[in-house]
C-alpha cells in the first residue's frame, strides 16, 4: 500500500512537471510581463495609434466644482520596473489612484487623461520634473499635482520539488511612491509610499495540481485586462488594489483640511478685491494652499407683516479663500476664490 501511494505521488509530480515544461526551474522566479517562448513566436497584432484624448482646460476644472475642494491632478506614473507586458501601467496606475481618491469628499480629482494632449511621449511615461508638474497643475486649474514612481509590479514564485509533492509559494507585489506638489508655492507637500504584497495560502508539501490556477497567473498574467474582474482576482491585481487604497488614504491625510481653529474669532481682517488677510497663521498649523469657507454675520430677519425685527439668521457661506502665504503666527495672505463681491471685512472663516 505504501509503495503504491508513493508511486502515485511520484507520477502526479512528474505529470505536472511535464504539463508546465518547467524542468529544473530556479527556486525563485519573477514575472515581469514577458510572454513565454511560444507566445513570442506569434506575430504581433497590428495596432493603430490612437492620439491622446483632447480635453479643453476649461473642462478639466468645471465651474460647478465646489471651490472649497482641493483639486488634485493625477499625472502619469514613472515606471522603474522591468515590466514588458501589455499594460500601460504609467497611466493605469494614475487612473486607479484617481478612482480611490474620489471616495474623499473634500477632494476633486482631475484625471490623468485631462492633460494628456499637452504631454510629450516621455511625459506620458512619467518622465518630467517638479517645475513641469506645477505648470500642468496651473493649466488644469489644480491645487495639487501628483507624481509617482512604480518601483515594483511583479509576481514571485518559489518552488522546491520533493518526491511526494512540493513546496510552492506565490506572492503578488506592488510598490509605489507618490509625490505631492503644491501649485500655490511650488513646495513639496510630502510623499507617501505603499509596499503591498499578497501571498497565496497554498504552501507546504501538497499535491502540485492544486497550484494550477496560480501557475496560470504566473505564466499567463498578461492575458488579463487591467482593471477587469479577472485581473482583480489575481495576486498581482489584489496587490495593486491594496497599494492604491493605501496611497489614497495616506494622500488624503497629507492634504486633509486643517481642523477647527483654536482662535476664538478667525476672520477677514482686511480685503482689497481678490486679495485679503486673515488673523490665522503658523500657530494654527495652516499652510499655503489651505482653503477656508467665508461666512457672513447672518442677515436680519423681519416679520413680513409688521416689519418687526425677529432676530438674526444663521451665517451663510458667501465665499472661499485660499492661503497664498503664511506671514506670521497670526496673519496670512489669502486669495478670494469665490464670492469676491460678497466677502467683506469682519466676516468669519471656517475650516471645513
Amino acid at each position: 500500500m505504501r509503495s503504491s501511494a508513493r508511486l502515485g505521488g511520484f507520477i502526479a509530480v512528474l505529470m505536472v512537471a511535464l504539463l508546465y515544461h518547467q524542468g529544473c526551474a530556479p527556486a525563485t522566479e519573477w514575472y515581469t510581463g514577458k510572454g513565454s517562448e511560444a507566445e513570442t513566436e506569434e506575430p504581433e497584432p497590428t495596432t493603430v495609434a490612437v492620439p491622446p484624448p483632447t480635453v479643453a482646460p476649461s473642462a478639466v476644472a468645471p465651474d460647478d466644482v465646489d471651490p472649497l475642494k482641493q483639486r488634485v491632478l493625477l499625472l502619469p506614473f514613472r515606471d522603474l520596473t522591468d515590466h514588458k507586458g501589455p499594460w500601460e501601467i504609467q497611466t493605469e496606475f494614475a487612473r486607479g489612484l484617481g478612482d480611490s481618491l474620489r471616495t474623499y469628499d473634500f477632494l476633486h480629482v482631475i484625471p490623468v487623461d485631462a492633460v494628456a494632449q499637452h504631454l510629450t511621449d516621455d511625459e506620458l511615461k512619467g518622465q518630467f520634473g517638479k517645475a513641469r508638474a506645477i505648470q500642468l497643475a496651473r493649466l488644469a486649474g489644480a491645487d495639487i499635482s501628483v507624481m509617482a514612481e512604480i518601483e515594483a509590479l511583479t509576481m514571485k514564485r518559489q518552488r522546491v520539488t520533493v518526491p511526494l509533492g512540493g513546496y510552492r509559494s506565490y506572492r503578488g507585489i506592488s510598490i509605489v511612491t507618490v509625490y505631492l506638489i503644491n501649485e500655490v508655492d511650488g513646495r513639496s507637500i510630502g510623499e507617501v509610499h505603499a509596499d503591498a504584497g499578497v501571498d497565496s495560502k497554498r504552501t507546504g508539501i501538497v499535491n502540485p495540481a492544486v497550484h494550477v490556477p496560480l501557475e496560470r497567473q504566473f505564466d499567463l498574467m498578461g492575458e488579463s485586462r487591467w482593471g477587469s474582474e479577472q485581473f482583480h482576482s489575481t495576486l498581482i491585481g489584489q496587490a495593486v488594489s491594496q497599494s492604491l487604497q493605501d496611497l489614497a488614504a495616506q494622500t488624503s491625510e497629507l492634504i486633509r483640511p486643517t481642523p477647527e481653529f483654536s482662535i476664538s474669532d478667525p476672520q477677514i481682517v482686511e480685503i482689497d478685491g481678490t486679495v485679503a488677510y486673515i488673523n490665522v497663521g503658523s500657530e494654527e498649523d495652516v499652510k499655503n494652499g489651505d482653503k477656508f469657507g467665508v461666512y457672513d454675520r447672518g442677515r436680519e430677519l423681519k416679520d413680513p407683516q409688521t416689519g418687526t425685527v425677529l432676530g438674526i439668521g444663521l451665517p451663510s457661506r458667501v465665499g472661499v479663500v485660499q492661503i497664498e502665504q503664511v506671514l506670521n503666527a497670526h496673519l496670512s495672505l489669502v486669495r478670494v476664490l469665490d464670492g469676491t463681491e460678497r466677502v467683506k471685512q469682519g466676516f468669519s472663516i471656517r475650516a471645513e
